[in-house]
């Protein structure tokens, strides 16, 4: 409970067989630990040394002895790694918002112990500002902030850390506030593969108006002007068009689309190829 990052550990393995043991494996949580000395892992027959312990190296820790009548595990020992603050993986960094809008920016950390004092600060422009505690609502490993955007100059990068018993975190999460708006329509568009009954079409994405944007793409039959498709596509403007009728031509209209609203709409025209093989019917 006293180990630190950064600290050295030692584990042994006392181990009663008759006859006498061959070998000693050392496993985390599981897997089996291989000797690196470069990595400061360094297996010894029954002794384990991890140099310089990090937090991923947390964990349950067991040896396994083997002799010719067979293997006897260890009970497990729990690692417990102690740390300074540091950012949680899978957060939102860029958060769009428009003048006089409120926002909620979430700061979520790692830390052991998870007892932790949270820091926020704006940085726009050269301008830092300190903001008041008043402002955030703290629990457990998180904060949240609630920001309001009201001059083009409160657009910028908000930053956040937290201390604990450890010490302060080091490198600060940060967390960026653009002006948000409609996306662009997507660019470059073409069709990329024509078939009896498919078309396939590529564009590149257009500016996301600083929001998570999706692309849509809508299929209408030429003559008729009847949709027949109306497709979603959340990561890439890519698509393919199937179950077409042979030797038709149809228009196409692709668009990006975030919560602010619709893009412009791009229009293609296209056609599948017609079916040459004749179809006859037996009498």
């Amino acid at each position: 409970n006293e180990i630190k990052e950064g600290d050295d550990v030692y584990f042994e393995c006392n181990v009663r067989a008759h006859p006498y043991v061959y070998k000693v494996l050392w496993y985390h949580n599981g897997v089996q630990v291989q000797h690196n000395v470069s990595a400061g892992v360094i297996v010894s027959n029954q002794s384990l040394v991890i140099q310089r312990v990090r937090r991923q190296q947390t964990g349950l820790y067991t040896c396994v002895a083997s002799n010719i009548e067979g293997d006897g595990q260890s009970n497990a020992v729990v690692l417990r790694v102690q740390y300074a603050p540091v950012c949680a993986s899978g957060q939102v960094h860029v958060y769009g918002a428009a003048k006089n809008e409120e926002v909620s920016v979430t700061c979520r950390l790692d830390a052991v112990p998870p007892v932790v004092h949270f820091f926020w600060r704006f940085n726009s422009s050269g301008d830092v500002v300190d903001i008041a505690e008043n402002h955030v609502a703290t629990q457990g490993l998180q904060s949240s902030l609630s920001y309001v955007a009201r001059t083009d100059l409160d657009y910028g990068t908000l930053l956040c850390w937290g201390s604990n018993a450890l010490g302060r975190q080091k490198i600060p999460c940060s967390y960026k506030v653009i002006a948000a708006g409609k996306p662009n329509p997507p660019e470059n568009c073409n069709l990329t593969n024509q078939t009896t009954e498919t078309l396939k079409v590529h564009c590149v994405p257009g500016y996301d108006g600083g929001l998570l944007q999706k692309f849509i793409m809508e299929v209408y039959e030429a003559v008729s002007q009847r949709l027949l498709l109306n497709i979603t596509e959340n990561s890439a403007p890519d698509f393919t068009l199937r179950g077409l009728e042979p030797g038709t031509s149809y228009i196409v209209h692709a668009y990006a689309a975030n919560d602010r609203g619709s893009s412009e709409k791009r229009y293609l025209t296209g056609y599948t190829i017609k079916d040459v093989a004749e179809r006859r019917t037996a009498p």
